[in-house]
């Protein structure tokens, strides 16, 4: 079994040793390095070129963000990236950066488990991520959308009534035609929405 490779880039200790501690329980999953800041990050990446990178937001150097502007023309190969961070305030701009999912830290066993579980299929499943990262995830006329539970589900145009904005849940649902309402992701924007 080949085993899929990890890269953390984050400066904050203890959170890269409590994610490293639990990588390794998983043994679909190899930590083939870690860097402390954005130039290292830039440099382990190109050598090891991950299967998944855990990407702190603040680093010493540079935010997460920027690093990914700064790798996006030079990143050839089936990368996802999981932002890593303390904030929930950049979810948004995570989402907007093509991320396949955020980890907010102290994290819990079930939340990584969960993050390992759906890559690990989508990796078997053969699909790639779309790329250069910040690219809208549609083609033609199918509209991909991702569920709370980070199910992607493509929808046609004449399947979608309309979008609603729930303010209890905080989320964006989508008002089929012939279903029930459809709960998005969290962090999805109306720009996103009307970007497709």
């Amino acid at each position: 079994m080949n085993k899929y490779k990890v890269v953390i880039v984050d400066d904050d200790e203890a959170a890269l040793e409590n994610l490293s501690f639990e990588l390794r329980k998983d043994v679909r999953f190899s930590l083939k390095g870690t860097a402390r800041n954005g130039k290292q990050g830039k440099k382990l990446i190109a050598k090891v070129q991950p299967d998944l990178l855990f990407l702190d937001v603040e680093l010493p150097d540079v935010t997460g963000m920027k690093l990914l502007q700064e790798i996006r023309g030079s990143v050839s190969w089936n990368m996802r990236i999981v932002f890593y961070t303390a904030y929930d305030k950049y979810m948004i701009q995570a989402v907007r950066e093509a991320a396949f999912d955020y980890l907010l830290k102290p994290f819990e066993e079930r939340e990584l488990r969960d993050i390992l579980i759906r890559f690990v299929e989508q990796a078997e499943a053969g699909q790639r991520m779309p790329y250069p990262i910040g690219v809208p995830l549609h083609t033609g006329q199918t509209f991909i959308v991702f569920t709370p539970t980070n199910d992607m589900r493509a929808l046609r145009p004449v399947e979608i009534g309309f979008f609603r904005y729930c303010s209890e849940r905080k989320q964006w649902e989508v008002i089929l035609s012939n279903e029930p309402p459809l709960v998005l992701r969290r962090g999805m924007t109306a720009e996103q929405i009307t970007q497709y």
